[in-house]
């Protein structure tokens, strides 16, 4: 018989061996840590159990894609960073609903330089400080705490039965959102005049508000007016939405709008919803004579202090009002805060003060930023919907 040698197991194969198992223990334990709960907040899930389905944003998904408005609707797969690989970056809206984690720093530092470098657009929707890390980098900071607003919170019913109001919640608020202007610059005419139908769908934008809904939301803060890596470049920061004077945040998770920890951010601080636009950038794209050329363009970026907004049960008008959420103010249920329609700071009620659900407002702040009416870019183009990618 011949004796065959034993070779020692080499270092490598030792090492290899060892990353194998460290890999499956990991894919195992994120599955088993992954099980048994549902996924909320997502663009793709349309069969939930019972109320998680009203959690997702497939609604919004479908509104927005090619039997809705008619932009082409895609998945990011993975990783934010991938959104800079597109084609055409300056039309491409990158939608960060409810991040699950936060973002790390290159994450942070590829979304500012798609808006900031490539013109791309992006809406993060966020009620924790899982966005902070992309926030800081435009000078914006998010509360990881709820706030809560005595004035300015909206009232719901029974579902099913709007004679039975349920019990008030300060931290469910509404507010009063402009499109493309700072809302604390508006004259009294433009901001008491309520957004119409056909003002939103025409982008006659400039000159009214339109009533948003946030659930128990936290609250964002403008630190500053210049960009804080590139404080040369050209932006124009302003708050589209904020809470009320009486609006605080619950530090102490006490509810308390007397307790001096609470902190109260002050007149017109308490943003609700931030945009920042970036002019001026020059990109390639098609332009007249069918040929391509440089153009500028703006890149934006909105951040919202709410996830919850731009979920099903306040995403579509007929959906909210099922599960309580009328799109009018019940007299009786506002009998010691304000409602939007009226009072100080609210809408002229000889205008229209209807809530359309949150879709009427962020769907035009969607073609907004997305730059349909840019002259410089053929209407080849910018008439065609489908050439524009919104990003989820």
């Amino acid at each position: 018989m011949v004796e065959v040698e034993k070779k020692p197991i080499s270092l490598e194969k030792w090492l290899f061996a060892g990353f194998a198992v460290t890999m499956l223990l990991s894919t195992v334990m994120i599955i088993l840590a992954s099980s048994g709960k549902e996924s909320v907040y997502s663009a793709y899930v349309t069969d939930a159990e019972g109320d998680y389905q009203l959690q997702q944003v497939n609604v919004m998904s479908d509104d927005l894609g090619e039997n809705g408005m008619g932009y082409t609707v895609a998945n990011t797969m993975s990783t934010p960073m991938l959104v800079n690989d597109w084609r055409e970056p300056h039309r491409t809206m990158l939608m960060v609903i409810s991040p699950e984690k936060p973002f790390d720093e290159a994450e942070a530092n590829a979304i500012h330089d798609f808006v900031t470098k490539s013109g791309g657009k992006v809406i993060i929707a966020s009620d924790s400080d899982n966005a902070q890390r992309v926030a800081e980098k435009f000078g914006v900071t998010y509360f990881p705490v709820p706030m809560m607003d005595s004035l300015r919170y909206y009232e719901t019913h029974v579902q099913n039965d709007p004679t039975t109001k349920t019990s008030s919640d300060m931290r469910n608020v509404w507010a009063l959102a402009s499109i493309d202007r700072d809302v604390r610059e508006m004259g009294d005419g433009p901001r008491s005049m309520g957004c119409d139908e056909l003002m939103l769908s025409q982008n006659s934008i400039s000159e009214c508000r339109s009533p948003v809904l946030f659930r128990q939301a936290t609250a964002l803060q403008l630190l500053q007016e210049e960009d804080p890596i590139d404080p040369e470049q050209a932006r124009n920061a302003m708050y589209l939405a904020h809470a009320s004077t009486a609006a605080f945040l619950d530090n102490q998770g006490n509810k308390d709008v007397n307790d001096p920890k609470n902190t109260r951010l002050g007149e017109g601080e308490t943003g609700l919803i931030v945009r920042i636009d970036y002019p001026g950038i020059e990109v390639l794209d098609k332009v007249r004579g069918d040929r391509e050329d440089m153009v500028s363009v703006t890149g934006s970026i909105v951040f919202i202090s709410n996830d919850d907004s731009f979920a099903n049960f306040l995403w579509d008008k007929d959906t909210a009002e099922r599960t309580g959420h009328p799109s009018y103010c019940n007299p009786d249920y506002y009998l010691d805060h304000a409602c939007w329609n009226g009072g100080d700071d609210g809408l002229n009620p000889g205008t229209d003060t209807a809530w359309k659900g949150n879709s009427a407002f962020f769907s035009a702040l969607l073609v907004d930023m997305m730059e349909h009416d840019n002259d410089e870019i053929s209407n080849t183009v910018t008439r065609h919907r489908e050439q524009f990618y919104v990003v989820f």
